[in-house]
Formats: C-alpha cells, structure tokens, sequence
C-alpha cells in the first residue's frame, strides 16, 4: 500500500480547499453576472439609483463571505500549530510518567552522550536545586531518572515555537531540560500558574495567559500537563513555553487590507496576537468599553469570547467598522479581523455620481460592476491561494519536523548511535513510529549488552569507556571542567585464580564490580572494567579532594566484601590498589593521556605494598 507523509496530506488537503473555493467562487460570479445581465434587461428603465446602491451591498455581502474563508484559513492554521504544541507536552509527559512508574527499566542512570552543540556546559548545572528544597534520596532517585529523558531536549528544540522545556514533581524537585539552571534559589514550582492550572485539570494540556519572558526572548505562554503514577496518584507536571512570534508572523502575513488588522484573543478577553504587543503602553486585555459597549464592535468581541463566529459593523466618528470572527477550538481562543469599508467598496466609487435619467447606458454601468466584481473575486481568491499554501507549508514543517527527527532518530538506533527516542499511544503516523520504537526496544538492549556491556561483571567495557571518555572530555573543556581518572588493579588476582580456581575467580570479579557501582552515586560517574582484573571508573566534573574521597571508598568497600585470599601478602582477604589522577580540561586532550597517568599512579600503589590509592596530578589540575 502506498504511504502518504503527514506533510504531503496537509498540503493535498489545502490544494483540494483551494480548488473547491475557486470552483465554488467562480460559479457564485457567474451566476452572479449573469442574473445581475437579466435584471438589468428586464428592469432598465426602473432601478435607477437603487441598482447601484443593490449591488453595492451584494458586493459588502460577498466581501465579508471572502474575508471569513482567510478567517477561516487562518482558524485552521493556528489550530494546526497549536495541535503541533499538544503532542510534543504530551510526547515529555509520555516519556516522564514512564520513566518515573518504571524505574526498573532505568537501574543504572549514566551521562546520556548528545550532540555538543545542543548542551553545552549540561555537567556544570545538572544537579542545581532551589534553595527551598533539600537533597533527600527520593528527590536525588527522582533527579536520576529524570537525567534518562535528556534526549528529548534536542528533538523539541527543532520546534522554533518552544524557548523552554522542564517538569515540576510534588517533591519539590525542578528539572530544566533547556537551560538545566535556575533564575531564583527561591523558586518553587508548585507555586507557579501553570503547575496550579495543571493540577486543578488533569486530564487536560493547559494553555496559560500571555507573559512577557523573564530572559526577553518576547512573549510567551505555557502549555502544560499533569502526570500520574500507575495507581493514578498525581506526581507533578510536565510544561513547555511557547515563542509567540511565529504565530504573529503568520497571522499579520494573512492582513486583507492596509488600515485594518487581524489579532487573536481567548476567552477571557486577553490578547495571544496583536500587531502592537509587546509595545510599551498596550494593555493585554479588551478595555471595559470594548467589552460592555453597546456598538456592534463591543457585541462582536463578546461573541468572540464564547466561542461563536459571524460578523458586525460599527459606525465609529462617521467611519463604518466590521468585525469578522471565527473560533479557534484547540485552545479556546479567536481569530478576529477589523475591515473599514471604504477599503471594500474602493472600487465602487467611480459610481457613486448622481444619475437623473437612468436609460440604456444602466446596463451598461451594471455590466462594468459585474467586471470589477468579478476581478475583485479573482484578487481575493489568489490571496486566499496564496496565504493558504504559505500557511499550509509552514504548519507541515512545525508538525512534520519533529516526526522526522522522530524517524531518523529511529533509523541511528539500529545503527548503535547513541540516541534514545520514545513514542506515544496513538493511532495515526506518530503511532505507527512510536509502535516502531517498541518493537526495537529489546534488539536495542541487546545490542547495547554487545557493544557496550561486560558480559561477566555487567558494568560497561572499554569499549564504551574510550567513546564516553572522548565525549566527556569535548564537553567539559567547552567550560573548563575538572576530569578525575581512576585505575584499579586487584591484588595477587592470578594467585587468587590459582587456589580457588576460576569459576571463584569470575565471582571475585562481579562481586568487586557491584560493589563499585554501590559506591558511586552521580548519574555522570561510571565504572568499566578495563581487561582481565583492571577497572577504570570516571569522574566528571570532580577535584582532587572528591576524587580521594571515592578512592577511599571504593578501598572500603571492597575490604568490607571481606573474600578470603590466603595468598595475599598485605592482607588475609582480596584487597584492590588504585590510581587516580585530576585534570583541568581546558581543551580536547588525547584521552589516552588520562588512562596513561592513572596507569602510573596505579603502578606507585602496587610497589608500595597494594590496598592503597595513589594520586598523581595531571598537568595544571
């Protein structure tokens, strides 16, 4: 069967619109030319001045008709941009509910590698919290699992409309996902509008009022939505902001006429679009006169704010005003257009001179309006052509973008890339994907136990190692950051495997790995077994101080293991020697480096009697 693209369907679907509206419109004129040819035969010496002022008002009638089909365009376009919006909250909230309700799935959270040029300077400010909320294990459990969902910043952030992306947790804990820092120590989420709004409708994605952005990227409103654990007990909220400025673009491309305007408001008054916002001085909100007047502009914003679409007309000092409105569905909103009418009757004015004695030449004047009409038609059909299709490619693009990152990020699994990509229950294209991505999911933790896994102690091998080394160091001399290296080496294992055997040794190996992995409690940190009985764990973004610190421990944990060695000289039990070595990573080194002076170290501990750590400082650290 053949498959049709998202974006290509849209794009059918508008062409067919615009065939439809120009097939339909040319029908109406030619009908309209031909009755108004009868009238005029049939009743030539009889209007007069009335046929003028008739046809006129037929023209008004067909102008409003013309203007509410770009309204219309306009209604659907921004439904489109805002349903683009809907999936990618309901994409994080998707991802975040399953990895906090499977934490099993997640055991070991580690530093996810991601294109450098998307998160820059991410070791430095992971881990920030407010002041008002305390490293508590639950909050820190919570700060590892959220680290597994980083992937999802660079797939969103190919969405020009979303400057920010995070999740609030009931604990407290507030997690950033575009600039992973906070503006105040002071900030607690629970407190915010979109987190309250959220949780007071949780089966719904919220749309908050316009603000300006604290940064002064422009303004923005949040979208956000509720998550809950399996025994639907609320967790917290997962929220997105939204870069206004493209959907002004959009709407001021799609202006009919030079004096008037077209601006989008929702239901409670408050302005989303309007050409003047963001100037100093403009209020956000319809005035009090523009809401309990008694003109029919007044009455037409009052439509607008519950929902409805139509037109009205004003007079307003001496100057006839119409406004024409249709609803926006998705986020309660309306799209509203201000039209003068000397801008839609411009053409008409050659006619307005007064005639005494209406004859033959009536129908002549009556054959020439029905011309100018019909060229009228012409122009606001290839307007309405014109706006649609620009409209149309660039909601494609919004909507079609993140489906096609989705869908390369697919393709990079399957190739060992390191790219993670989760989908949703749907039943359309994105479903089809996201039933993809499932169906991959165990081929990938296979692969991964292949390339990346040790297939006796379970930690990571070297070959990850040398990869994850490479990266770490690239993003940490972007902003300067400290690399501690470890070497671990375990002593007299050969005579160990000589007494005991080894299928014992094998269990003296595993035991030591997990007993590593109990030591190290930042997601960035890792440890992976070098060959035979050698280890190296890493350590970003940690000085020498804190490096001496794990080295102790990891002494202390394996003596506590307390494996019985009979053959080692220092010690009645299996005991591990350790160099470590800090540098200050101001630019890529060669990795090898690393490995080479914690190896030196390494050896200094064994000379001097083994069951001791060594450090030896690496250039300027």
């Amino acid at each position: 069967m053949l498959k049709i693209k998202l974006r290509d369907k849209i794009l059918i679907m508008v062409i067919a619109i615009c065939l439809f509206s120009i097939i339909s419109i040319s029908l109406t004129s030619y009908v309209q030319n031909q009755s108004l040819a009868d009238y005029s035969r049939e009743t030539n010496y009889i209007l007069g001045n009335n046929a003028v002022s008739g046809a006129q008002d037929a023209l008004l009638d067909m102008a409003h008709d013309f203007v509410r089909i770009i309204l219309k365009e306009q209604s659907s376009s921004c439904n489109n941009m805002l349903d683009s919006i809907k999936f990618n909250i309901l994409l994080l909230e998707g991802v975040v509910t399953d990895i906090l309700n499977n934490p099993e799935d997640y055991p070991n959270s580690r530093p996810i590698m991601r294109p450098s040029e998307a998160v820059e300077g991410i070791y430095c400010n992971t881990y920030s919290l407010p002041g008002t909320v305390a490293m508590t294990p639950e909050i820190e459990r919570e700060l590892k699992l959220l680290s597994n969902t980083s992937l999802l910043m660079p797939i969103l952030a190919e969405n020009p409309n979303i400057i920010e992306l995070y999740v609030g947790l009931e604990s407290g804990l507030f997690y950033n996902y575009t600039t992973f820092t906070f503006e105040n120590p002071e900030y607690d989420a629970r407190t915010r509008p979109w987190y309250i709004a959220a949780k007071n409708q949780p089966d719904e994605v919220i749309f908050t009022e316009v603000y300006a952005d604290a940064f002064g990227t422009g303004m923005v409103l949040t979208a956000a939505k509720a998550i809950f654990d399996s025994n639907g007990n609320f967790m917290g909220v997962a929220a997105l902001d939204i870069l206004l400025e493209n959907l002004k673009i959009l709407v001021e491309q799609t202006q009919v006429t030079e004096t008037g305007y077209t601006f989008i408001i929702n239901e409670a008054g408050m302005y989303i679009v309007h050409p003047d916002m963001g100037s100093d001085g403009v209020e956000l909100f319809l005035s009090e006169s523009d809401l309990n007047g008694q003109g029919g502009l007044a009455e037409g914003y009052r439509h607008m704010m519950n929902g409805e679409d139509g037109f009205v007309s004003d007079e307003i000092n001496g100057d006839r005003i119409f406004l024409v409105f249709s609803p926006i569905s998705v986020a309660n909103w309306s799209i509203g257009s201000i039209i003068h009418e000397e801008e839609l009757l411009y053409l008409l004015k050659t006619l307005t001179t007064e005639i005494d004695d209406y004859s033959a030449e009536s129908e002549q004047r009556i054959e020439v309006m029905s011309s100018r009409t019909s060229r009228i038609i012409l122009i606001i059909v290839a307007i309405v052509v014109l706006l649609t299709v620009i409209l149309a490619i660039s909601v494609s693009k919004i909507i079609s973008t993140p489906i096609g990152k989705l869908t390369r990020s697919i393709s990079l699994i399957k190739t060992n890339k390191n790219e993670v990509v989760y989908g949703l229950q749907r039943f359309d294209e994105i479903g089809t994907i996201a039933n993809a991505v499932q169906d991959m999911k165990d081929s990938l933790i296979d692969a991964l136990e292949k390339v990346h896994y040790d297939a006796l102690t379970g930690i990571y091998n070297r070959r990850f190692l040398e990869e994850s080394l490479c990266s770490i160091v690239n993003l940490l001399s972007r902003c300067d950051g400290t690399l501690s290296v470890m070497m671990i080496d375990v002593d007299f294992f050969k005579k160990y495997n000589d007494t005991y055997g080894h299928d014992m040794g094998d269990v003296c190996l595993k035991s030591i790995a997990q007993a590593f992995l109990q030591c190290l409690e930042r997601a960035d940190d890792f440890v992976a077994r070098y060959g035979g009985e050698e280890f190296a764990v890493i350590l970003p973004n940690t000085d020498e101080n804190g490096a001496k610190l794990v080295a102790q421990k990891l002494l202390e944990a394996v003596r506590l293991l307390n494996i019985p060695h009979s053959k080692n000289k220092a010690a009645s039990c299996v005991t591990v020697s350790i160099g470590v070595t800090t540098a200050k990573v101001t630019y890529p080194q060669n990795t090898g480096d690393y490995i080479k002076r914690a190896d030196e170290a390494l050896y200094i501990s064994k000379q001097d009697g083994r069951n001791r750590y060594t450090f030896s400082p690496f250039g300027d650290a």
